[in-house]
């Protein structure tokens, strides 16, 4: 991505229609979400080719004492982030791949990381997630089915009295 691409601003009329709704800009920010007496950080993350990724921001609001989710487009991040709050964290922009055909499906993937295309990807105690998404960039997908993710998170008790 070249500079004239970092010089893209974020669109204020959408902007402004988002505040008006009860949805939450998430862009280097990081909020608390009740669940019973406990929380969990949502963490959203600016989007990493427009320069506009900054861990040290996003993380500033987050309770360490809670697990957390991290929200980030690109799944390029992921590296990035293996020092930063949050266990798991939920990708796209790659839609798995979305031509999966032999010499050609380099061709339709534009990711630093060839190892982040798709699926579950764990490194250490942290987890990433690329979702291979319900759209397209192209008006075809091969061999990349859509997919819409239903995600269980247990907490650290659940999981050992399940084993």
């Amino acid at each position: 991505i070249g500079e004239k691409a970092r010089l893209v601003k974020n669109h204020k009329e959408l902007c402004g229609l988002l505040e008006e709704t009860p949805f939450q800009i998430l862009e280097n920010r990081t909020v608390k979400v009740a669940i019973g007496e406990a929380f969990l950080n949502v963490s959203g993350l600016g989007d990493y080719w427009l320069g506009r990724c900054d861990p040290s921001k996003a993380f500033t609001g987050y309770a360490h004492e809670f697990p957390g989710i991290v929200l980030s487009h690109n799944p390029d991040t992921f590296l990035q982030l293996q020092e930063s709050p949050g266990d798991v964290v939920l990708s796209g922009h790659t839609h798995g791949g979305q031509v999966n055909l032999p010499y050609l499906w380099n061709k339709f993937i534009y990711i630093e990381n060839m190892d982040f295309i798709r699926g579950l990807i764990c490194r250490g105690e942290k987890k990433l997630y690329v979702n291979r998404g319900l759209g397209s960039h192209r008006p075809f997908r091969w061999f990349s089915p859509p997919e819409l993710l239903l995600l269980t998170l247990k907490n650290q008790e659940a999981k050992s009295h399940d084993r």
